[in-house]
């Protein structure tokens, strides 16, 4: 039987176009651009298999974020800092509804 898993969608308006940050509910993220394939898309993608890395290899989300917030191109509003807001914004929301269940906090 195949099992259903939980996540959030985050739309994001960046310089290129819009990105969209999906988070199950196991920590995992993928990526996905207003528009297909492309080097943008490729560049993202790869990004989001190192950052899904770095969480399965229990690197926390705070190093991620320290790593990724600020970072720009040419242009304003890049891939690369929506992506470290989200995650941040995320994985605080998590801390703080499972702080309200318990004290046991759970970042896989």
């Amino acid at each position: 039987m195949r099992q259903v898993e939980l996540s959030q969608t985050y739309k994001c308006k960046t310089s290129c176009g819009n990105l969209y940050i999906t988070i199950t509910e196991q920590d995992r993220l993928f990526v996905n651009m207003g528009k297909a394939g492309g080097c943008a898309y490729a560049f993202n993608y790869a990004l989001i298999t190192l950052v899904n890395f770095c969480l399965e290899n229990k690197l926390s989300y705070q190093d991620i974020v320290k790593r990724l917030k600020g970072i720009s191109c040419h242009l304003q509003d890049t891939c690369i800092d929506k992506l470290a807001v989200v995650i941040d914004n995320y994985f605080q929301e998590k801390i703080k509804q499972e702080g309200d269940k318990d004290d046991t906090i759970n970042l896989s």
